[in-house]
């Protein structure tokens, strides 16, 4: 796995505006990484691959879904097809960008949803995803500032960005997926103290 192979190689598959969210994902990813003991290389490719299924239609998503993971995704998922290309990435990037390393993959599967089983590079790449200031400005970009990350325990950090775009839904009249929540009771409670202040 060569980053910058991969990174052509997906350029030529994203547009331009889906290419440089990944870019920016890809950046926050690198620059924290570190902090939390991770491995820099693997979150670049988790970062850079996390969309790689996102403009692919919806029927082609259904399909790697249906075929990989037909048992694995709630009711609540199945009627959300906005949710379905973290999971279609994880064959995308197997099948097409030869990656094999399943915390990768993994990081890509739940990088919409999350799940109580995420490591932290999955968490790294959730909130990266959700931080990047490439966004359209919103609740959870802002939140996710300058220094956001610094010195702060990931779950922490993971809590209260889950918290608030609950919020966000709340005031839409949408409701949180179910392995969202699931995620939030995995938690330790000594984070959610932490979180609330």
């Amino acid at each position: 796995m060569n980053f910058e192979t991969l990174q052509q190689q997906l350029k030529e598959n994203l547009s331009e505006k889906r290419f440089e969210h990944t870019m920016g994902v890809v950046d926050l990813a690198e620059a924290y990484a570190e902090q939390y003991k991770l491995d820099v290389e693997k979150a670049k490719i988790a970062a850079l691959l996390h969309d790689c299924a996102k403009e692919l239609p919806s029927d082609i998503q259904k399909m790697h879904i249906e075929k990989h993971f037909i048992d694995e995704l709630y009711a609540d998922e199945w009627e959300a097809p906005q949710l379905w290309h973290a999971w279609a990435g994880y064959v995308v990037a197997e099948e097409e960008y030869g990656v094999w390393d399943l915390e990768i993959l993994n990081a890509i599967k739940w990088h919409t949803t999350g799940d109580p089983d995420m490591d932290d590079l999955a968490k790294l790449i959730y909130l990266c995803d959700a931080g990047d200031e490439g966004r359209e400005p919103n609740e959870i970009t802002e939140i996710i500032g300058d220094g956001f990350f610094a010195n702060k325990p990931i779950n922490s950090i993971l809590l209260q960005v889950i918290n608030k775009h609950k919020e966000v839904l709340k005031e839409k009249n949408q409701k949180e997926v179910v392995r969202t929540n699931f995620l939030r009771e995995s938690l330790p409670k000594i984070f959610v103290t932490e979180a609330k202040e």
